[in-house]
């Protein structure tokens, strides 16, 4: 596996289609979501819109890191304010792409998934 190609996990969600990916979460910022947990979505927004406000999403800011975020409309037009429930909040961030989470499945990882997740990709969407 290189550094770009995500790492293959098989988890399956209770009402997934063909669309879903799954992301695994790695940090501790939003609260009782856990680090290794897997959450569900479908294909995102490109760009972000306003029906994503204050819902609990993923998102791929432009420098290419993907948070797990409530989303707000930012102060500067096109941009995102990303609200974690205990981190700091990241304010007008510009985002590649958002996506409503549609589900969360708590998992415990192996050594080996944490050791491939520990790899440098950019995120699990791009493959989809």
């Amino acid at each position: 596996m290189n550094a770009h190609t995500p790492p293959e996990l098989f988890v399956p969600a209770p009402s997934a289609t063909y669309r879903t990916f799954a992301y695994a979460i790695r940090g501790y910022n939003m609260g009782a979501i856990r680090d290794g947990w897997i959450v569900y979505a479908e294909p995102p927004a490109r760009p972000p819109h306003d029906g994503l406000v204050d819902e609990l999403c993923l998102a791929k800011e432009i420098a290419g890191k993907v948070y797990l975020r409530f989303l707000k409309r930012g102060r500067t037009p096109g941009r995102w304010d990303l609200l974690s429930v205990t981190g700091p909040a990241m304010l007008d961030v510009e985002l590649e792409w958002a996506t409503l989470v549609d589900w969360i499945k708590p998992h415990t990882l192996s050594k080996q998934q944490i050791a491939s997740l520990e790899n440098d990709f950019t995120d699990i969407a791009d493959a989809t």
